[in-house]
């Protein structure tokens, strides 16, 4: 005879059951605790390491804000005069070799291709230059002239 038998006929089945869920609710409790120490404990490690970063930190600067230089712009902005300037360089760019991705045509203005989008956008709405493809793959072309009757 098993011992699950010896207890079932004693009637200690119930109490073996009994013992095995309080021990489970006691191993839960002790790991619900164990985490909770843990937890506070490394709490209390970066609230110090924070606390010695801000006691290290320089005091506020000697000048005010107000007489503060302020930071140039890293992107200053172009006058309408050099935007319509880029503009007529890269429509005469895009006229005598189209079909070129910005890639070539901006080195040969001098700027980057970023510098390019504004005059880009300004051709396009006059209807100057149209473009083919899209993204990287984006090719320019001029537009032909109307002629005059």
């Amino acid at each position: 005879m098993g011992l699950a038998q010896v207890m079932w006929q004693c009637g200690c089945m119930q109490t073996l059951e009994q013992l095995i869920e309080e021990e489970m609710a006691n191993a839960v409790e002790r790991i619900v605790r164990l985490s909770q120490r843990a937890a506070i404990a490394a709490f209390e490690v970066h609230f110090q390491k924070a606390l010695q970063r801000s006691t290290e930190r320089p005091g506020p600067s000697p000048n005010p804000p107000s007489e503060r230089k302020a930071k140039s712009s890293p992107a200053a902005r172009r006058s309408h005069a050099e935007i319509i300037a880029l503009s007529d360089r890269l429509l005469e760019v895009v006229r005598s070799d189209p079909g070129q991705p910005m890639a070539v045509l901006a080195p040969r203005i001098g700027v980057t291709a970023s510098e390019l989008q504004v005059p880009v956008a300004r051709l396009k709405a006059a209807k100057k230059i149209k473009t083919v493809g899209q993204r990287h793959l984006t090719r320019y072309f001029p537009v032909a002239q109307e002629i005059a009757a």
